[in-house]
């Protein structure tokens, strides 16, 4: 799982959500916040975060920081890879 799937699944459950009502509630569909949350999706849009923030109550910014390299305006920015704390662990 990626840090930004196991974070959008925390926030969700915290919030008393299912998969369902998180994608309606962000107006994505249902299967990429299972593929998210489960580790399959590796790519996501900047809309997609957008959306998944407004939904979750929280700012975009505490999501883009858990996407590898950051926020970006690329049609489908990776989620996968090195993280930023990882990284740091190592320089």
């Amino acid at each position: 799982m990626t840090a930004l799937g196991q974070k959008v699944k925390e926030l969700r459950v915290s919030k008393g959500m299912t998969q369902q009502r998180l994608a309606e509630k962000a107006e994505v569909s249902h299967s990429l916040i299972s593929a998210l949350e489960s580790g399959r999706r590796k790519y996501v849009s900047a809309q997609d975060i957008e959306r998944l923030a407004k939904a979750l109550d929280i700012s975009s910014n505490d999501l883009w920081r858990l996407v590898p390299g950051g926020k970006s305006e690329q049609r489908y920015i990776p989620i996968t890879g090195t993280e930023r704390g990882e990284m740091a662990k190592s320089a």
